[in-house]
């Protein structure tokens, strides 16, 4: 292990080098600590000349102004840390504040989400030493048991550091061609999220893998995903859509959430929320994102997203859990959908919709005409909306069984499978009814 690397575990008080931001294997951007562990974002004159190729999020256009840390620059970074109960635990792991991001940035930058690396300035992009170290099963069972400690299976003895937005804990592992896991090292890409299922919600591992076969046999482009054992835990293995493995490297694929793209803050993923004290963004909000940067045609898509996550009963599915691909050439698309989770069939989960849907906050109290409505306040034609929606809805029904016997074959409880999808029949035969 390089010193570089081995003396992150302890830094000197005062001020932290500037950090550089690499792309697509272009350096970027500067992150320079404006004070009290909070980062200023500037593009450099490379990316300036890149345009659209370069930036870093829809919210952080290129330009040659930096963006200050109070605005823009700090809320990409914090858009790409874990959200707080996770990322005061990588805090303590490594001898840091809380709420010191340049800190954190300069001892998990290099692996996070999407194709940024982020190092201190003068690093190469690539140590050189990035390598995948090979563990057993009963080895990743000792790595999910020190999750509570080791957020993530960061490591910084080892070398293995790493970020990933969200609340929920998982691990970060690599499966290499031949079908082994392995931990990343100094930075090598990690492929896959396990998601051990938590104690308070049996079968959610079950849920969310029946509810990705649903979408995908749908129609809709969904995460790959299979559910593993480790001991006597059903675990969700997700395979990363930013992520591209070869047959000896990955290469990574940029991407952000929807909450992100629109440049707000990445606590206020809900409409309304009494914990952060806070108005989120509405469908409205996000709709309009869209519509600017994809155009007013791929509202569609969106369309098909809240419909879909409407008639299964996922209340949960706020502006974080959708997410966009930013490719190498500037373009932008829908990125496939990840977290689909059947909230209803769990008896002490909210009704409250993450996004309220024609004003309706209860996803039991939608109704087909409310999505259409909420359609039409975007632009979309009354007509159009309506068969889109009817059609989404439709499939689900007609795709049931035939979701529910892949998400069987890929280790998914047969019991916690039909307890889903009669739930979601239920839902779907109501949202037709005439």
């Amino acid at each position: 292990m390089l010193a570089s690397q081995r003396n992150r575990s302890v830094r000197l008080t005062g001020a932290i080098p500037i950090l550089d931001v690499y792309l697509y294997g272009t350096r970027v951007a500067e992150l320079r600590d404006a004070g009290q562990g909070e980062l200023a974002l500037r593009y450099t004159v490379g990316a300036l000349a890149l345009g659209n190729r370069a930036r870093l999020s829809l919210s952080l256009p290129v330009r040659p102004e930096p963006y200050p840390s109070r605005r823009g620059g700090n809320r990409w970074v914090r858009a790409i840390l874990p959200e707080p109960q996770l990322r005061d635990r990588l805090a303590v792991e490594f001898g840091l504040e809380a709420d010191d991001y340049s800190g954190m940035l300069f001892q998990v930058g290099r692996d996070v989400a999407g194709a940024a690396v982020i190092v201190p300035t003068g690093e190469p992009e690539s140590l050189g030493t990035e390598r995948v170290a090979l563990v057993t099963d009963d080895e990743v069972v000792g790595i999910i048991a020190r999750m509570p400690t080791n957020p993530l299976g960061v490591d910084r003895e080892r070398g293995v550091r790493l970020s990933l937005a969200g609340a929920q804990e998982k691990l970060l592992l690599v499966l290499t061609s031949d079908e082994r896991w392995g931990r990343p090292v100094d930075g090598y890409p990690s492929t896959h999220i396990l998601k051990p299922e938590p104690s308070k919600y049996p079968g959610l591992a079950t849920n969310e893998l029946f509810s990705l076969r649903l979408a995908e046999t749908t129609g809709l482009e969904a995460a790959s995903a299979t559910i593993r054992t480790f001991a006597t835990t059903p675990t969700l293995v997700v395979e990363r859509y930013d992520r591209i493995r070869g047959a000896d490297s990955v290469r990574r694929i940029h991407q952000e959430d929807l909450l992100s793209a629109i440049g707000r803050d990445p606590l206020h993923k809900y409409e309304q929320d009494a914990e952060y004290g806070s108005v989120g963004p509405s469908l409205n909000d996000l709709a309009g994102a869209l519509s600017a940067h994809l155009g007013l045609a791929q509202l569609a898509r969106f369309l098909d997203v809240v419909t879909f996550n409407a008639a299964i009963g996922n209340a949960d599915a706020h502006a974080r859990n959708i997410s966009l691909l930013l490719h190498e050439d500037g373009s932008v698309g829908f990125a496939p959908l990840y977290d689909l989770v059947c909230t209803r069939v769990y008896v002490d989960v909210s009704s409250d919709l993450s996004q309220r849907i024609n004003g309706q906050h209860d996803i039991d109290l939608v109704t087909i005409d409310d999505l259409v409505a909420e359609a039409e306040s975007w632009g979309l034609m009354d007509a159009f909306a309506r068969r889109r929606v009817v059609d989404v809805v439709d499939r689900i029904r007609r795709s049931l069984d035939g979701a529910a016997s892949a998400a069987i074959a890929s280790g998914g409880n047969a019991s916690t499978v039909d307890h889903v999808r009669e739930t979601i029949e239920t839902r779907t035969k109501r949202l037709l009814e005439p």
